[in-house]
């Protein structure tokens, strides 16, 4: 195991543990924030596009361009080829419905990519480093753009120029040395070279540039329909997570393992919590004789005890006293009478247990 692969299974690891202590102790209280279509957008930068031209009634097709695929003539075909990977046949049936009288919008790819060297086309990056001086001053990336036939000017931020290896139609330079849109002749059809067609489709700075008028009057130079090329999603392969993967995995393992040694049940000791105490029952009836004492409910506290000992003058005849008589029908008011009667039934009640 190499130093890269343990620094990036640490990256992910304390991430992750970041994350957990986060989550663990602070507390995170939602709010909803409405976005609109931007969020979309900005994950998918040509459906503002798309819903531009919906809006002025234009329906644009997307197309999956394969070697069989038949693309009709007229037509303007738009094609980032940064985003979209195309094998030589796909290319050769492109360059030949390009030849029979299509329009391909193109946005050139990097340096070496298969359409833009058949075209001569090179991506310029205008920077001060390419002179070799210092103090150069910034490069310039905002251009004015005129379209062939038309008095309106286009405001651009072009953020990648090109060069051309051969004469165009008609260009449009960025300032820079490089150009942000040129057209170029192949057969009966055109290519149209747009530099960073991508960034086009977003406008951060919507109101010093006119991104939006310059692709509506683009898509609307011919009157032709309009394709897009379907941008194809990356799809996850085996053999992929095994190459490049396996770290983010041997760290998930990790963490599952710890996770799983926390809950499970291994030998140790074991707290139990304590019995519960079990009260007597003199306890209880001591305390429900403080609450009648406290609540000066006398008359109740003698009726208890009255109560039991006429039970058992009924079962076991005795003769009887005047004291014995009053005591059990005294009826204390204060504490004094209250513990004078109490005092005289337990006598009685004494004098029951030796007979």
């Amino acid at each position: 195991m190499n130093r890269g692969v343990v620094v990036a299974v640490l990256a992910v690891l304390t991430v992750v543990l970041v994350v957990v202590v986060g989550r663990r102790f602070v507390e995170r209280v939602p709010v909803t924030v409405r976005r609109g279509a931007s969020a979309e957008v900005r994950r998918q930068p040509r459906l503002a596009f798309e819903r531009l031209l919906a809006e002025g009634g234009v329906e644009p097709r997307t197309v999956t361009l394969t070697a069989d695929v038949s693309l009709p003539v007229p037509a303007m075909l738009w094609l980032d080829e940064s985003a979209v990977d195309l094998s030589i046949a796909a290319r050769e049936a492109m360059w030949a419905w390009v030849a029979r009288g299509g329009i391909l919008v193109l946005s050139p790819g990097m340096d070496g990519s298969p359409l833009s060297d058949a075209l001569g086309v090179r991506r310029r990056r205008p920077i001060p480093q390419d002179t070799m001086v210092t103090d150069a001053p910034a490069a310039r990336r905002v251009v004015d753009v005129h379209l062939p036939g038309q008095t309106d000017t286009y405001r651009i931020d072009a953020q990648e120029g090109f060069l051309l290896a051969s004469p165009a139609a008609w260009s449009v330079g960025d300032g820079a040395g490089g150009l942000a849109l040129a057209e170029i002749r192949r057969d009966r059809g055109r290519v149209l070279v747009v530099a960073g067609l991508a960034d086009l489709w977003t406008n951060d700075q919507i109101g010093e540039h006119a991104h939006a008028s310059l692709l509506w009057d683009l898509a609307n130079l011919e009157d032709a329909p309009l394709l897009f090329t379907a941008i194809p999603e990356p799809a996850l392969l085996p053999g992929q997570v095994a190459r490049r993967g396996w770290p983010v995995l041997v760290a998930a393992a990790i963490l599952a393992l710890l996770a799983l040694w926390r809950v499970w049940p291994r030998r140790g000791p074991m707290w139990l919590p304590p019995a519960p105490e079990r009260r007597q029952l003199r306890e209880h009836v001591v305390a429900l004789g403080r609450f009648l004492l406290h609540d000066r409910q006398h008359v109740t506290l003698a009726a208890m005890a009255q109560h039991v000992v006429g039970e058992r003058l009924r079962h076991q005849p005795w003769q009887e006293r005047a004291a014995d008589r009053h005591a059990l029908d005294a009826r204390p008011s204060n504490g004094h009478e209250l513990l004078t009667t109490l005092q005289r039934l337990q006598q009685l009640w004494r004098r029951l247990h030796r007979a």
